[in-house]
């Protein structure tokens, strides 16, 4: 018998998680933390989730047929993720394990992959903690990829996020077109900032760090009006 899950107000990450590589949509990245925000503090285990077809059709503005849910689906079924380990290597995982579509009740059902349970079950350092609100109205991919790396333990404790330009792209996997600073500044880091100081619950300010003229490291400061219960 399946147990009744319901929506908490906080996502709980491992901060490997959010730190990844990988390329996905804003519609994917909040289909898969509406399935995490209903992982309970003590499961030992992951359920069966629950998302309404209503929740995807809100972010892509459009009514969805069963053709085009099949096919995001699909498609987020074929976004594996990359974290790298410890002895030098990399592992590759997948999200879902299964997402199945229910006409009759206008929702999906899907079930997180077992192997990410050491990622997102019993929790208690290295963690990245927000509001599921939070991210609802960002509207990029990168907007909501910053929000989640400046929400790791490590970020909170020191009060600051720092990383090297290759670095944040390669997590990223911009496009070739983002790979000069400028348009990465421009298109991905600037348009980030104010996203995330308009809609995040805290406020950032971005230095560039320059090895001569050229800009190879930025350094994120963060103010939090208050810590996550």
């Amino acid at each position: 018998m399946e147990k009744k899950v319901t929506n908490r107000k906080v996502i709980k990450q491992s901060n490997q998680l959010s730190t990844a590589k990988y390329k996905l949509s804003s519609t994917e990245m909040k289909f898969i933390a509406l399935a995490i925000a209903q992982i309970r503090m003590e499961d030992e285990d992951f359920n069966t989730y629950t998302i309404k077809v209503s929740d995807i059709e809100s972010q892509l503005g459009t009514e969805q047929n069963e053709t085009r849910l099949k096919k995001f689906a699909k498609g987020l079924m074929s976004k594996p993720f990359e974290i790298p380990m410890d002895h030098g290597g990399w592992r590759v995982y997948n999200w879902f394990s299964m997402i199945e579509y229910i006409p009759s009740e206008a929702q999906f059902k899907c079930r997180i992959d077992d192997t990410l349970k050491p990622h997102l079950l019993k929790l208690v350092s290295h963690f990245t903690k927000y509001e599921l609100t939070s991210i609802a109205k960002m509207n990029s991919v990168y907007d909501i990829r910053f929000f989640q790396m400046l929400n790791t333990s490590e970020c909170k404790m020191r009060g600051y996020f720092k990383a090297r330009v290759v670095d944040l792209q390669e997590v990223l996997q911009v496009p070739k077109s983002l790979l000069r600073y400028d348009n990465f500044k421009r298109k991905v880091l600037e348009v980030a900032v104010k996203e995330i100081n308009e809609k995040g619950g805290i406020k950032v300010n971005m230095q560039e760090i320059k090895e001569g003229k050229k800009v190879t490291e930025i350094r994120i400061e963060i103010s939090r009006q208050g810590e996550l219960f």
